[in-house]
């Protein structure tokens, strides 16, 4: 059986970047493995602050991009905030 492949992007600050490393070692450790560049992915996580309103801005294009490209999507906000444009 083919292992469940992932894509992480990873948009803004530093505390982005730790929860990212985090949700990557997660991923490998329940096998599921990160694809080589250029190749697609099963998953893909899109990791972004939305402290200020530049990082949201660049968290909602990156979604949009990516809406085209995939059928099954799952967005949340750390703040809990409901996000309807971004799904």
């Amino acid at each position: 059986m083919k292992p469940m492949t992932f894509k992480l992007v990873t948009l803004c600050c530093k505390v982005c970047q730790y929860e990212s490393q985090y949700f990557r070692e997660m991923l490998e450790w329940n096998g599921v493995v990160e694809p080589e560049e250029g190749q697609p992915a099963d998953l893909c996580l899109v990791n972004t602050c939305t402290v200020t309103h530049e990082a949201e801005a660049k968290g909602r294009q990156a979604l949009r991009k990516l809406k085209r490209l995939i059928q099954k999507r799952i967005s949340w906000s750390r703040d809990a905030t409901p996000r309807p444009e971004m799904t």
